[in-house]
């Protein structure tokens, strides 16, 4: 009887040492465990190496040192590790490694215990190598982010990057721009937060600019496509994007099959102005796209429609904010018909969009 008890005892005892257990495996991190797994595997400690792994008969320390040896051989000894992956129900975990010879990838199969059921390794030319998270706040906001000298967005921002020494630019209109290098690392989360000094000098530009009137804040449209290059227009359109002025900017997307012109008018007849007094006309620009191109503004005037072009503009991908449009050439000035913005764009170019708005003017 004393008997029957104490084992009715143990059987009840039984389901909680395996749920106490369970709950230990479950605590630890999936990743963990397939990375320990490996160092285990690397340091010849097999016990451990066993430990991690639902036990099969090809688990024995005599295979598991065969294993090794051969893994010696061909690979050379360990460097380090250089990132990871897992899938959703965090059941295969893939991690990747440096050797001596090679570059491997190991792939884990796991239960819902976390434990090792399965493990491959392959070598592999080449892998994706863990990015770095950049997290960006600024005061003012609204700063333009750039890393080595590419436009990433504007501030707050977060964005993952490769690993590796970046150059990092923030700066926005009336401050002062912050530049810094950062040195970033496989894995690593960089929180920055970037005060921007206020520009204590005033440069000609600026002046002219903050003394400038508005032409045109493409609110209303009335801008279409010039007949001769109009091929390389796919859209026309007013856009909520990329807004500096009003409630709309102007969007255009281009396709182009080789080295070609784009240009957009206004009819400038419309809003008879004198524009002999002007001397800069200033512009927003938004250039979504890695290829080249050369910005310019026209003007068509007088009785025979004389065409009178300003000095291009390399657009850089990103906000151009207030580009700067010198006129030199005064003559006719007073009888402006039509304003043209023109696009050089010297290789062709798909799908790519640019956004205007603000255009402005100072007068002596």
């Amino acid at each position: 009887m004393k008997k029957t008890f104490i084992t009715m005892i143990l059987l009840l005892m039984i389901p909680l040492l395996l749920t106490a257990n369970k709950n230990l495996v479950l605590e630890r991190d999936t990743v963990r465990i397939c990375a320990d797994w490996i160092e285990a595997f690397i340091t010849e400690d097999y016990e451990t190496v066993q430990s991690l792994m639902v036990m099969k008969k090809t688990n024995t320390v005599e295979q598991l040192k065969q294993l090794k040896e051969s893994f010696d051989e061909k690979n050379g000894r360990f460097i380090q590790f250089s990132g990871h992956s897992i899938t959703d129900d965090e059941r295969t975990v893939k991690i990747f490694i440096l050797t001596e010879k090679s570059k491997l990838r190991f792939t884990f199969t796991t239960d819902c215990f976390k434990r090792i059921v399965d493990i491959e390794f392959t070598v592999v030319p080449h892998f994706p190598e863990e990015r770095a998270l950049l997290n960006i706040r600024t005061v003012p906001v609204g700063a333009g982010v750039y890393l080595n000298e590419v436009f990433q967005g504007f501030s707050p921002l977060k964005v993952r990057v490769n690993p590796g020494l970046k150059r990092l630019t923030v700066k926005d209109n009336g401050y002062e721009k912050s530049v810094q290098n950062v040195q970033l690392s496989p894995g690593d989360l960089f929180d920055i937060k970037i005060n921007l000094n206020i520009s204590t000098k005033i440069t000609d530009k600026q002046y002219q600019h903050a003394y400038s009137v508005l032409v045109n804040s493409f609110d209303r449209g009335g801008w279409y496509r010039a007949d001769w290059v109009a091929d390389n227009i796919k859209t026309l359109r007013l856009s909520k994007e990329h807004v500096t002025q009003g409630s709309r900017s102007l969007e255009i997307t281009m396709n182009t099959e080789k080295p070609s012109e784009v240009i957009v008018q206004y009819p400038y007849s419309i809003e008879p102005r004198d524009l002999e007094k002007s001397s800069v006309f200033f512009i927003d620009c938004f250039w979504n796209s890695d290829k080249q191109a050369q910005l310019s503004l026209a003007f068509q005037t007088g009785e025979d429609w004389q065409w009178i072009e300003t000095d291009p503009y390399d657009l850089k991908k990103g906000a151009n904010y207030h580009i700067p449009f010198y006129i030199t050439k005064r003559e006719n000035m007073d009888a402006v018909k039509v304003l043209n913005i023109k696009l050089w764009l010297p290789e062709k170019i798909q799908e790519s969009a640019v956004f205007f708005d603000n255009l402005r003017i100072f007068e002596k």
